[in-house]
């Protein structure tokens, strides 16, 4: 310092906590900085759940999608709703004390379950995590592809019954490479008009 006032400095008293004083302000400042290294930390993982998360909606269309104020019963809702996300049944109908539906599945080794039910959403997550049916115990569902909805049980069913024939399967199979299908989360047009 060539500009100081060495004089001055030299005489003038300086004033320093006494050395327990000093230990306490040094554990402040230790546990100041233990805390902002750990919301540093915080932060860091929020940053990670929430582009996760932004990944899994926005990219992968993974985000819940029940109906709203959809009731399951004594069933685990916060459950239900992880399985029952937007890009396996995005868009289904919600139940109707009036309706059945006539639903296809695709399983993971590219096969079909076709299957009628008056809750699509029930039957998907029953499905998805092992309580339905044995073939979809062994062939793991991947997404709802094809649901045709019926005034009565019994109309349902016979449509059903048509789909499990030999036309039926080949019907479908041909519909769903074409991209014709009435899906979760989608809908054609051209699809229902060519519906046998």
């Amino acid at each position: 310092m060539p500009r100081a006032d060495w004089g001055f400095l030299g005489n003038t008293e300086w004033g320093f906590p006494n050395i327990s004083e000093q230990k306490a302000i040094a554990a402040v400042l230790a546990a100041l900085d233990d805390k902002i290294e750990l919301l540093r930390k915080q932060n860091k993982t929020l940053e990670n759940i929430a582009q996760t998360l932004f990944k899994r909606w926005f990219v992968d269309f993974e985000f819940p999608c029940l109906p709203s104020g959809y009731a399951f019963g004594a069933g685990k809702p916060n459950e239900m709703a992880s399985v029952c996300t937007y890009k396996s049944v995005g868009g289904l109908p919600a139940p109707q004390s009036d309706k059945h539906f006539l639903y296809v599945l695709l399983c993971g080794d590219d096969s079909f379950y076709i299957g009628i039910t008056d809750d699509l959403y029930r039957r998907w997550y029953e499905h998805k995590t092992g309580k339905g049916a044995k073939w979809t115990k062994q062939n793991e569902p991947i997404k709802v592809i094809h649901w045709e909805e019926f005034g009565n049980k019994r109309d349902a069913a016979a449509r059903e019954q048509w789909l499990k024939t030999g036309f039926g399967r080949k019907w479908l199979k041909r519909e769903y490479e074409a991209g014709r299908l009435r899906q979760a989360g989608k809908m054609t047009d051209s699809a229902l008009g060519k519906i046998p």
